[in-house]
């Protein structure tokens, strides 16, 4: 984990997995970097906000490999599943709901499949292209309890097969 710059309540913070990703960012803003990985960045994110201030808005920005055809460039997210968390299994299991879709404030209409793993197998892509058009790494990141300040996700996809 590396903050880059310092939060402050008027203005948002930039949050992405790796050096790489922000390389070309041209912006005074803060800038944390998680390390790759849903629990990487979910403990990066939850350090910085509970040190405080808390910055104006959290932006997840970051590289996602495209699952379908004709997937390139710049996406708002406004939908995040766990491919990677059987819910289903866990409610037959237990009665409960765990894993549910995370629904982002000021999202777009694009679906962001997150989890731990690459996903390099053709027929794991074909699966998880069903459920989203792009997948990473770090999507869940975002917080998610009321009152939070809002997060959007951007994601830069690439027609590639993988994260």
């Amino acid at each position: 984990m590396e903050l880059l710059g310092e939060i402050t309540a008027d203005r948002p913070l930039l949050v992405l997995a790796v050096k790489e990703e922000a390389q070309f960012l041209d912006t005074g803003l803060p800038v944390l970097l998680t390390g790759m990985g849903k629990v990487n960045a979910g403990i990066a994110l939850a350090t910085v906000l509970g040190r405080g201030p808390r910055p104006s808005g959290i932006v997840n920005l970051g590289t996602a490999g495209a699952l379908r055809p004709g997937w390139t460039g710049t996406h708002v997210v406004g939908t995040v599943v766990q491919h990677d968390l059987d819910g289903q299994l866990l409610a037959t299991l237990t009665g409960e709901t765990y894993g549910a879709p995370l629904t982002l404030p000021d999202g777009g209409d694009v679906v962001l499949a997150t989890g731990d793993a690459f996903i390099s197998d053709e027929a794991a892509r074909a699966r998880l292209a069903e459920r989203a058009p792009l997948v990473d790494m770090e999507g869940t990141r975002s917080p998610r309890r009321p009152g939070s300040p809002g997060a959007a996700a951007h994601r830069e996809a690439r027609q590639r097969r993988g994260r």
